[in-house]
This record gives structure tokens, sequence and C-alpha cells, in this order.
């Protein structure tokens, strides 16, 4: 979730949690739970972590193939 004034979440357990769900529920959970946390997220300080995440989470997939995509296809917060 967005803090104040607009400011992303950059904590280690937030995104810890993240990539816990892209690994394990990438086609289980719906796209828009996914999307909100990755939302709130300030993504580029652990984007090669994420990117492993989702590798790994579409390997282990059986499930939405849509959602998946359209979790991978969100855009990383500007720099």
């Amino acid at each position: 979730m967005v803090g104040p004034a607009g400011i992303l979440d950059s904590s280690l357990k937030k995104h810890t949690n993240l990539l816990n769900k892209l690994k394990t529920n990438l086609f289980a959970s719906p796209p828009d739970a996914l999307l909100k946390d990755i939302d709130g997220l300030t993504l580029t300080k652990y984007l090669e972590e994420i990117v492993a995440a989702v590798v790994e989470g579409s390997g282990k997939g059986k499930g939405d193939i849509d959602s998946a995509v359209e979790v991978s296809w969100v855009s990383p917060t500007p720099l």
C-alpha cells in the first residue's frame, strides 16, 4: 500500500513476502491480490530477486496462465 505522500514501501519484510507469493502462488492467487502488493512496493531495489521468483513460480504453475502473465507484465516503479 502506498504510504503518506505517495511514498512506496521498501521494507525487506514486505518484499520477502511478495517474493514468496510469486514463487508459490503465481498461478493460484488472484492477480488483483498480487498486483495490489506490487503496487505499494519499491520494486527496483529487489528487481533481480523478483524476476527470479516469477521464473521459479511460473515453472511450478498449474492454473491460470493469464493471471501469471498479467502479474509478470506490471512495470516497475520509476527510478
